[in-house]
């Protein structure tokens, strides 16, 4: 597992996440919440305020999104057809408290 993640340039407190993956062998272990809890953290001891992530709207996403919003992450903008035909960009907002 990793994540890839680092501060929005021009922002006060925004933080983009990139990239978090579990290895399919792996994933439903609870290992993505662990990596999870472990930006967060990361985040708001950098004094961070937000954390933005996107993903894409195929069906291959589908556990990715729900994984987010099972995480208490909102779900705040779709761009239609942004990556292609029929493939929106999600973006979701995780606030750090």
């Amino acid at each position: 597992a990793f994540s890839c993640y680092g501060k929005i340039p021009g922002t006060e407190s925004s933080f983009d996440l990139y990239w978090i993956v579990v290895h399919k062998s792996q994933r439903r272990n609870g290992i993505g919440k662990i990596m999870m809890n472990r930006v967060v953290q990361d985040v708001r001891q950098r004094n961070g305020r937000s954390l933005w992530i996107e993903t894409s709207s195929r069906p291959l996403y589908e556990p990715t999104r729900r994984f987010y919003l099972s995480y208490g992450c909102e779900k705040v903008a779709e761009l239609p057809e942004f990556y292609g035909k029929n493939d929106s960009k999600i973006i979701y907002r995780k606030i750090i408290s």
